[in-house]
């Protein structure tokens, strides 16, 4: 009987320890759990204070990024270069100096009112400081004196050349400034500084934002606390103004409790800079977000306590299930906050992006510009000259080559004349090469076969490099039709050739390449537009170019060659017929490895055109025909008259349009040719062969123009189908192109 009472007892000892072991693992579990999720917890409140941290850095970034180019436009602006203008010219502030301060000021206050920030203007003072640290300007102005010369004079920074930000802590508030330099032709000029209150700001970017607001921020100017908000300052050491050196950015930094006397357990710090600034943003996470409201060995000594306290053991029980529940809930509402975190951490990335592609395209956009102002300086000064000089050149390259004609071989004056000669063709030919490079260049475009076009310079081309170069030709299948007139072709190779043939010392190779070229959206190619294009490349094995020569080459008078060798314009006169022709062209280089150019032109889709006419053999230049030639420059109406009489033509010359009219009207026998300048005082060339085909209807007609291709393109002389001689021109092409006329069909 007694086996009974022992073994119920026994059953019931290990009945109660068995419960008792089961409560201690499940709590054990429990603690387990719970310790996990508030660990989970404490990085997911970190993460999410980086991630607000870096939005309002983003935000602060892009505002002052903004500030410091708002200042430079001011610091560029018209008004204010306008000012240096008639200083520089030796106004005085009694004489037109003053007006030029007060358009300066007027244009500050008008910038200082169109910037608001939460609708209040956001600079409470914009003023200009000159070299000799004058305050020129004050907007808005102010009753007292608010910086006396010395005051200015800390504030210029000559050596700088970017925008700078400096806190100024001489007023009851603390102010932002913003100081940029200003520049005139080059040299340093003064400065532009703006003022913005720091409350404001930090009200607007900080606490004005609740959604990305939700732990107290304290600004960091140079690792020295800026501002300390009131939620934080128990957490740091009086006196302490500066950062300890532990605190990193990307690094979490646990601040302990400043004040003994105070309770809490202390918080976390991150620290995120402001790209582009001297500010930081130093975030702190409370204590409470990290560990809920206990800590973890709090949780282990309650855990402790149930265990040996049985008849709470269910209501321990029960209580860790409900925390447990609600850090669950918490922890799932993390994982959620996370997610959208990371979709906009992917937003802000695709946006960097953006930036980062826009100020690249801005970049791009900004050189092509200066090159399009050194082509549009350079073409206006060779177009200003263009008509005058070749008008000029005209009368000496006749002249001479009549003179040449006249003396015979052995003259003593001979080799002078043709000195003469030479170098009024080499002044001609700087004149095409300028207004090549300016796309003013008097052209004939036509659609063509670029192999055919290519193939047939290759002997001269052989010629011009000499023997010891190896020439080599390589022409692309099925080569698509581009729209070029074929003289620039002859242009591109010849100035390419010679620059290859300069490039190679001894022996060596050249090669002219062509092909069909298709660029999708994602080239990688500077410059160059998705579209279909025809290859012209040329390469050589020489001794190449360095990286800092290779932005430079198409530069105008630009060149490495030594004095007398070259005129610096062969490779800007292709870059300009490249870009008349809506072509791109890339360069590859390396130093003793060669040199490739590839230019691609547009491809075009019309039918390729053939010849029409023949040109005219050497022997059958001369002619009987009656030529009516119309000329305004009496040196160059008697020039161009003899030239054709000395080629057997009957010649009715006429100094102007009117008088070529009653001409035409006395001569008893038929006109065959009208060959007149384009523009005229009394009417242009067009219309006076307009009026002549009403009455001689079988007449042909040859204009001659010295202008550029931008001032005769309108008056339909340079449309298809239509003759056209460009001044100046010798006595040989002269013939050709009458002949050429005379037998067109």
């Amino acid at each position: 009987m007694k086996l009974v009472p022992r073994f119920l007892t026994n059953l019931r000892r290990v009945a109660v320890f068995s419960i008792g072991l089961g409560l201690v693992v499940a709590m054990g579990y429990l603690v387990v759990v719970q310790v996990r999720a508030q660990v989970a917890l404490q990085q997911s409140a970190l993460k999410q204070a980086t991630f607000d941290s870096e939005r309002r850095a983003t935000a602060l970034s892009y505002f002052f990024s903004e500030q410091k180019d708002f200042l430079r436009d001011l610091a560029e602006s018209r008004a204010l270069h306008a000012y240096f203008e008639n200083r520089a010219l030796g106004m005085s502030l009694e004489y037109g100096l003053q007006a030029s301060l007060l358009v300066v000021h007027e244009r500050f206050d008008q910038a200082r009112q169109s910037k608001q920030l939460s609708e209040h203007p956001l600079y409470e003072r914009l003023v200009f400081v000159d070299l000799a640290g004058r305050l020129l300007t004050d907007t808005p102005p102010q009753g007292q004196n608010r910086g006396g010369r010395g005051d200015w004079q800390s504030f210029l920074t000559p050596s700088g050349s970017e925008p700078t930000i400096l806190p100024d802590r001489s007023g009851k508030e603390l102010r932002i400034i913003i100081s940029t330099p200003c520049f005139f032709k080059g040299k340093y000029a003064g400065q532009v500084l703006g003022w913005i209150s720091f409350p404001r700001i930090y009200h607007y970017f900080i606490e004005g934002k609740s959604e990305i607001s939700r732990y107290p921020d304290a600004i960091v100017f140079d690792r020295e606390y800026l501002h300390i908000p009131p939620t934080a300052r128990h957490l740091i050491p009086s006196g302490g103004s500066t950062l300890p050196d532990e605190v990193q950015p990307g690094r979490s930094y646990e601040f302990p409790l400043a004040d003994r006397s105070a309770t809490g357990m202390g918080a976390h710090a991150m620290l995120v800079p402001v790209k582009t600034t001297p500010f930081s943003l130093m975030t702190f996470i409370p204590a409470t977000e990290q560990l809920d409201s206990r800590s973890p060995g709090q949780i282990v000594y309650t855990a402790g306590g149930l265990a040996l306290l049985f008849l709470l053991a269910m209501f321990t029980l029960m209580r860790l299930n409900t925390n447990n529940a609600r850090l669950r809930t918490r922890l799932e509402e993390t994982i959620l906050r996370e997610k959208e975190v990371g979709e906009k951490n992917r937003e802000l990335a695709a946006e960097i992006v953006e930036r980062t592609r826009a100020e690249a395209e801005k970049a791009r956009l900004s050189e092509e510009l200066k090159q399009a102002q050194k082509m549009d300086s350079v073409g206006r000064l060779a177009g200003g000259v263009a008509h005058d000089f070749n008008n000029m050149l005209g009368v000496i390259i006749g002249h001479t080559e009549i003179a040449i004609e006249s003396l015979e071989r052995s003259h003593p004056v001979q080799a002078n004349l043709e000195e003469i000669s030479q170098a009024a063709n080499r002044s001609a030919d700087l004149t095409r090469q300028l207004l090549a490079f300016a796309h003013k260049q008097t052209i004939a475009p036509r659609v063509m076969d670029l192999n055919e076009t290519v193939a047939g310079m290759l002997k001269m081309l052989q010629r011009l490099i000499g023997e010891n170069i190896d020439l080599r030709w390589r022409p692309g299948k099925a080569l698509w039709p581009v729209r070029v007139d074929p003289s620039q072709i002859d242009q591109i190779l010849a100035n390419l050739c010679v620059n290859a043939r300069d490039a190679i010392s001894g022996v060596g190779n050249l090669t002219i390449e062509t092909g069909n070229r298709t660029f999708l959206p994602d080239i990688a190619i500077a410059g160059v537009l998705p579209g279909e294009y025809v290859l012209l490349a040329v390469s050589d094995d020489g001794r190449g170019m360095g990286k800092e020569i290779l932005p430079k080459i198409f530069e105008p008078f630009f060149t490495t060659k030594d004095i007398g060798k070259g005129t610096g314009l062969g490779l800007a006169t292709v870059y300009g017929i490249v870009k008349q022709n809506h072509g791109f062209i890339d360069v590859r280089s390396e130093q003793a490895r060669g040199t490739t150019f590839e230019i691609f032109f547009p491809r075009h889709s019309g039918e390729i055109e053939r010849a029409r006419s023949k040109v005219p053999a050497e022997g059958t230049l001369r002619g009987k025909e009656t030529i009516l030639l119309v000329e305004d420059e009496p040196v160059l109406l008697e020039l161009t008259s003899q030239m054709i009489e000395m080629q057997g033509y009957t010649v009715l010359a006429a100094h102007s349009p009117n008088e070529a009219l009653r001409l035409s009207e006395v001569h008893p026998g038929p006109i065959h040719l009208l060959m007149t300048d384009v523009v005229m005082p009394e009417m242009n060339g067009k219309d006076l062969a307009g009026k002549l085909l009403s009455l001689h209807p079988d007449l042909r007609c040859l204009f001659i123009s010295g202008y550029t291709s931008d001032v005769i393109a309108h008056h339909g002389v340079l449309d298809e189908g239509v003759h056209f001689l460009q001044k100046p021109y010798t006595v040989k092409v002269l013939s050709k192109k009458v002949r050429e006329v005379l037998d067109h069909s």
